[in-house]
């Protein structure tokens, strides 16, 4: 049986945190290595000062990651080929979606793991994230669920979900990247 799972996120905050999470991640490391090896020759006083930036850069690295895990719903997504069920861990609650009452699904044109390769990274701190979602109707109500598929595994498992309902026509089409 085919079944993806991911987290919902809230996309009104999770990319943003996402980006400057990167951001201190793409120069903070290169910078403490180089500075633990004492790359520029500076004299001690300035690698104690360098090292206090460090540490709060250090810092603020972790008020953001801890920003992310509260862009996080509580709430899974998990979709097999003939439901959607939205889980919610936190309340012990689940809602069920019948995909023979969906409408216009819309997916992007490509989902990916965020920064797992440079160009992926280069283009997350440029400001243009990769953004994992599915859009459809319900029952007249649009959704638009933004989820972070946890390995390559489920996004595979998710193409297979998605070359199924492509077969069906129940997807209508893929979205361009929404900034």
């Amino acid at each position: 049986m085919t079944v993806f799972k991911g987290k919902l996120v809230d996309q009104n905050s999770y990319y943003r945190r996402r980006r400057y999470f990167f951001i201190i991640f793409f120069f903070l490391y290169p910078l403490f290595i180089a500075l633990s090896v004492n790359l520029w020759d500076f004299p001690l006083k300035w690698s104690a000062l360098s090292l206090l930036l460090i540490a709060a850069m250090f810092y603020l690295m972790y008020k953001t990651s801890s920003g992310l895990k509260k862009s996080w719903k509580g709430t899974h997504i998990e979709i097999e080929p003939d439901e959607i069920r939205i889980v919610d861990a936190q309340r012990g609650k689940s809602e069920l979606l019948r995909t023979a009452d969906l409408n216009n699904i819309v997916v992007p044109g490509s989902f990916g793991i965020a920064g797992d390769t440079f160009r992926n990274l280069k283009e997350e701190i440029s400001g243009k994230p990769l953004r994992n979602y599915i859009q459809f109707e319900y029952r007249g109500k649009k959704f638009e669920c933004h989820f972070i598929p946890e390995t390559y595994y489920m996004l595979n498992q998710l193409e297979k979900i998605l070359d199924e309902w492509k077969k069906r026509g129940l997807v209508k089409g893929k979205a361009e990247q929404v900034l």
